[in-house]
This record gives C-alpha cells, structure tokens and sequence, in this order.
C-alpha cells in the first residue's frame, strides 16, 4: 500500500482506522521535494534535507497512527535531472538543493531510530541511484532498496543503464502507469487522450505519450517492443 503524504495519510485512516491495527499491511510512503510540500510545512520549506525528512515522517506516523514506515521514498530528484521523458541533460538548468549524502544520512538515521525499515528513489536516473549507493556505502549505511519510475509499452528509459544499475545493486523496480496514464486503455477511443482533463493533455506528464498513441490504437502497427 503506498501512500501520498499529507491527503493520503488521512482518507486511508478515515477509511479502515488505524493501520496498527491491521494485519498484513505492508506500507510504502513518500515525500514530495516540490512546492506541494507546502500542504505539509507552514513555513513552506521544500528542500528535502536531513531535518525535513524527519518532520515529513514524523507526521505521516502520527496521522496514520504507526510506529514504522516499512518503505519511504523520495519522490523527485530535486537536482537537474531530465524529467517526464526528456532524454537531454541541459547543464544550463543546474539548481541549488540538498546532497545526495544529506539524504542518505536522513534516511539512516531514521532507519536507526526504527521510524522506517527500508527506503527507495522515485523518478531516478542511472547516476542518482548509483551515487545513493556510493555515498551509502562510504557511511556504512543501507542504500536505496526499490525505484519508481514510469514503466509501459511506450516508456522503455529503464531498459537501458538503469536497468543495469538495478541489477547490480540488488534494486527492485516500482513501475508506475503501466497503462501510460490510461492512454493505452483500447477501450476507448484514439482520440480520447485529447479530451480535456485527459492524462495525455497534461504537457508536464502526459505529453511524454501522446506522439506513441498510433502504435497503441492500431494492432497492424509495428513497434519495437524490445527496447526503445
């Protein structure tokens, strides 16, 4: 069961109590390095270092009434990676943020006290989850267990180094929209990925889609389903 912070804590307590009370539930959580974060902060801190990891699971043990986090994520690199299916790295974009190594010592120490178990990357690139693992284990600490990235018919990025580096290190992979957002659904028709609202009118996240909806739509269309 994975969980967004702050709306997602309270809807599944809302919903079935406290999961302390629930046996079986394995739970997975993450924390957003992005302005959403202000949902959760009031002073709207964003920077997801080694102090605000901390708070973002503390509140998210007390509103889903826990000891423990069994995996905990970030969500975003927040250093300039290539995003939603951009494949050029643009040197021109670098930005301030925290450390890999803050990070990695966030999620140490908090495995230490016993608030999570395991911790993983989201949206990563081949160099951020080696560089988790390098810095880990220069602490001697654990490194990074699981990925989520997007994974479907028509978005392959983990088939190449990353696919590698999962490998290697022992990592398993998450994989979201399956489905590319509902936009390989056939149940609907070619067109429906540009109806408003739709994930595929989404320039930021769904445009990533949109130019492979021929190869879905049309079954007499060839695609290369081996990579790329």
């Amino acid at each position: 069961m994975r969980l967004k912070q702050d709306v997602g804590d309270r809807y599944l307590v809302l919903q079935i109590g406290p999961l302390a009370l629930v046996p079986g539930i394995f739970v997975a959580a993450d924390i957003e390095p992005r302005p959403a974060i202000k949902r959760i902060f009031a002073d709207a801190r964003h920077v997801v270092g080694h102090e605000v990891i901390a708070e973002a699971v503390d509140t998210s043990l007390s509103r889903l009434q826990i000891d423990a986090i069994d995996l905990y994520q970030i969500h975003w690199p927040q250093r300039n990676v290539p995003m939603f299916g951009a494949t050029e790295f643009d040197p021109s974009k670098e930005k301030d943020g925290p450390s890999v190594r803050e990070q990695v010592e966030g999620m140490a120490a908090l495995i230490k006290v016993g608030k999570i178990r395991y911790y993983g990357l989201s949206n990563e690139t081949a160099w951020g989850v080696c560089e988790f693992h390098r810095v880990a284990k220069e602490l001697g600490v654990a490194g990074p267990v699981t990925i989520q990235n997007s994974y479907s018919l028509v978005s392959r990025g983990v088939d190449n180094d990353l696919a590698e580096v999962l490998f290697r290190e022992k990592m398993s992979l998450l994989a979201y929209s399956p489905l590319a957002g509902g936009i390989k659904d056939l149940t609907f028709p070619a067109d429906h990925v540009k109806a408003p609202g739709c994930y595929g009118t989404l320039v930021a996240v769904g445009a990533r889609y949109v130019d492979k909806v021929p190869f879905i739509c049309d079954p007499s269309a060839e695609i290369n389903v081996s990579g790329g």
